[in-house]
């Protein structure tokens, strides 16, 4: 499809609020719905996930965050109760590729369990979503598992000590020149794992173009070539029928 046969169809398809395409270091088409400006912060809803994937890369890279095969337990030790002694431990890799062994399903996610909410119980939100049964051994299948991306969230601001969104500020956004983000936080303080983050369109393509050059931003490196590329494929069967 050439760009103008896709600004064509973007026009007729309401539902899409921005879209902007880049080649060869050039913007090539730039869309938005009638009622948005190029500039507005959109919610990126489940785009955060992929983010905040960006964020634990960026940890690595700069050692803050010791590996991917680093144990939850070690991480969050709040973890510690829940885990099966018949299981493998859950270990920091497993929640990137939502493949963690918690029995979930999204389709059935009620609203309170992704925002504020004060029927977690005695342990808070962590205390529900690291005490939720095991229904597979870590990494044997994929379950789109919302509440695992959020505990990236609680680990990113635990091993840097820095809240997520001040880390992405530092760390992500500022190198990329992107001046403007908002990040909807839980109950705690913390920033939301599943969704919640607000880039602008321009913005959110500087982040997809970060990843195509393999984690390097104007010759200095964010994130390590080697986590890009596993983030790019597929790590286990699964997923909703």
């Amino acid at each position: 499809m050439n760009a103008d046969a896709l600004a064509a169809a973007l026009r007729d398809t309401p539902g899409i609020r921005g879209c902007v395409v880049q080649h060869a270091g050039s913007v090539v088409l730039e869309h938005y719905r009638h009622d948005i400006e190029p500039d507005a912060l959109q919610p990126l809803n489940s785009i955060t996930k992929s983010v905040l994937g960006v964020l634990i890369g960026i940890a690595l890279q700069r050692g803050d965050i010791q590996d991917i095969d680093q144990p939850l337990t070690e991480l969050l030790p709040e973890a510690r109760a829940s885990e099966r002694r018949a299981l493998p431990p859950i270990r920091l890799g497993h929640l990137l590729t939502m493949t963690s062994g918690y029995e979930w399903d999204e389709r059935n996610v009620d609203a309170c369990l992704l925002h504020a909410c004060d029927h977690f119980g005695e342990g808070g939100r962590l205390g529900y979503i690291v005490g939720r049964p095991r229904a597979h051994p870590p990494g044997a299948r994929f379950e789109y598992d919302s509440h695992a991306a959020h505990l990236l969230s609680i680990v990113l601001t635990r091993a840097t000590g820095q809240p997520t969104h001040a880390y992405a500020r530092n760390h992500l956004f500022d190198p990329l020149g992107i001046v403007e983000s908002d990040w909807e936080q839980d109950e705690a303080g913390v920033a939301m794992g599943g969704r919640g983050l607000m880039l602008s369109t321009r913005d959110l393509l500087k982040v997809g173009q970060l990843m195509l050059q393999q984690g390097e931003w104007e010759g200095r490196r964010l994130l390590p070539a080697p986590y890009v590329q596993a983030s790019t494929r597929p790590h286990a069967e699964g997923g909703p029928p």
